[in-house]
């Protein structure tokens, strides 16, 4: 997201340069929050000065029309292994027939078809009339239907496959329709869900993703990180549901949407998404796409949820899962429950209700030297743990430590959660005095038990600091490339 307009700029801490106390606008123990909600992504033009749009349009399209991209996915295998895994599903809960009756119509391959073409068309209704227009600019003789193309397309493409054919009859409204409410419930949506996750995650492990043996704790590598972010996409109607502004009785509506952040008069759904990327540019694997309709839950909330699930159901695949960067800033609960599975939150420290910097008081600390042991009091600064120190002239400054390293401590018989433990050091600078200089101390960045009952140590502190050669780019979906 960028920067809202009368905000105070975010102090740096990518550095170790102290920071004056008399430049940081401080509300000590102020526990408060700032609303921050996700927005709808907006491109601007290339041309637009300030224009962070050239990533989503570098590349020469591939110049293909409705019909090469409907013929390309029907000649692709996997349409055919997602319907495939959408019918095992079906038949799981449903079992071999439904209630009876004569056996169901249209497949799930035929379903997915018409879904793509409702992409491509822009409506329902397009698509139905598309599908079953006349088409006289394909390579087949004239006078035939863009559905007998895409029959003789699939007997072409497949013809050792005899399963892999399409009805006689394209699909209409009604029969998506009675697809989608009748098989596509929730129970069978769980098991494709599993399943498709599953077939991501081994997908990235195929091509060096979410490898154990790269990268560390420490120094995470990129291809070890989950990015998920919550972005907005508009509802199946544009009358918004009775309530909001510009409901109208006698048009459909989509009862489940809600209005979008900054434009009352637009309803949508929040979709919360996470990929795993590699070294390159566009090597990136989705790992699941989830809409938010919990009420009460963020997305932030839900993309938390989402990713301990993925880790307890496919333990054997998620062992290179270090860290999961999220765009926006994680609340201090989503972020102990990240630790207490081992995973590392990278995220922004939020600022207080009223714009202030936030910043906690973490107590004294014993930090080791070579001549023996010293005591300081650390003060969280917008999630950098510093210390206070004085220049010649008494001027004071937050000196901020450098990390050294990161631990975890696996779950024990008392304890059953993991512990995150990190090492800092008082860096060498002008100002920091030559006995404290090289003083290493420990520092839990879990909330203790006590803690999550009133204030969480974790509402102000980092479990990793943004330093550039660690985390780099690797935060969220939508800002890939700009680092926090």
């Amino acid at each position: 997201m960028g920067k809202k307009r009368g905000t105070r700029p975010r102090l740096s801490n990518q550095n170790l340069d102290p920071i004056p106390a008399d430049k940081v606008d401080l509300v000590w123990e102020d526990t408060s929050y700032l609303d921050r909600e996700d927005t709808p992504l907006v491109l601007k033009r290339p041309d637009t000065p300030g224009s962070n749009s050239e990533r989503y349009t570098k590349g020469e399209p591939l110049g293909w029309g409705d019909d090469e991209h409907l013929s390309s996915l029907v000649a692709n295998s996997l349409l055919w292994e997602l319907s495939e895994l959408i019918e095992d599903a079906i038949h799981a809960v449903f079992g071999k027939r439904r209630r009876g009756g004569r056996p169901r119509e249209k497949t799930a391959t035929e379903w997915l078809l018409f879904q793509m073409a409702v992409f491509l068309y822009g409506s329902f209704r397009a698509a139905n009339r598309n599908l079953n227009t006349i088409n006289r600019n394909w390579k087949f003789p004239t006078e035939q239907k863009k559905w007998n193309m895409l029959k003789k397309v699939a007997e072409q493409a497949w013809p050792d496959h005899p399963k892999r054919r399409l009805s006689q009859k394209p699909v209409t409204r009604d029969n998506e329709y009675y697809f989608r409410t009748t098989y596509m419930n929730p129970w069978v949506i769980n098991r494709l869900q599993k399943a498709a996750t599953g077939a991501s995650l081994e997908a990235a492990l195929f091509i060096d993703l979410l490898d154990p043996n790269t990268g560390s704790i420490s120094r995470p590598d990129l291809s070890q990180v989950i990015a998920a972010d919550g972005t907005w996409t508009l509802g199946a109607f544009k009358n918004p549901p009775p309530g909001m502004p510009g409901h109208n009785p006698k048009h459909r509506y989509d009862p489940n949407v809600r209005s979008m952040p900054g434009d009352e008069k637009s309803s949508g759904y929040c979709v919360v998404a996470a990929v795993v990327r590699g070294p390159y540019r566009q090597e990136r694997i989705p790992l699941f796409g989830l809409i938010l309709d919990e009420p009460g839950l963020s997305d932030a909330n839900l993309a938390t949820q989402t990713v301990i699930k993925m880790k307890k159901d496919f333990p054997h695949l998620t062992q290179g899962i270090r860290c999961v960067a999220y765009d926006m800033a994680l609340r201090s609960a989503d972020c102990d429950r990240l630790m207490d599975h081992g995973i590392l939150p990278i995220t922004k420290t939020p600022r207080t209700s009223q714009g202030k910097t936030a910043a906690v008081n973490l107590g004294p600390h014993t930090f080791k030297t070579p001549d023996g042991e010293i005591e300081n009091k650390i003060v969280a600064l917008n999630g950098i743990p510093t210390i206070m120190v004085f220049d010649g002239t008494g001027k004071s400054y937050h000196q901020p430590l450098r990390r050294i390293r990161t631990q975890i401590k696996p779950p024990g018989k008392r304890i059953r959660k993991h512990i995150v433990y990190t090492q800092w050091e008082i860096p060498d600078h002008p100002v920091v005095p030559q006995h404290m200089v090289g003083a290493i101390t420990w520092i839990r960045n879990n909330s203790t038990p006590q803690e999550r009952k009133t204030k969480r140590h974790t509402r102000r502190t980092r479990a990793l600091s943004l330093d550039p050669p660690v985390v780099g780019g690797c935060v969220g979906v939508k800002c890939c490339e700009v680092p926090l």
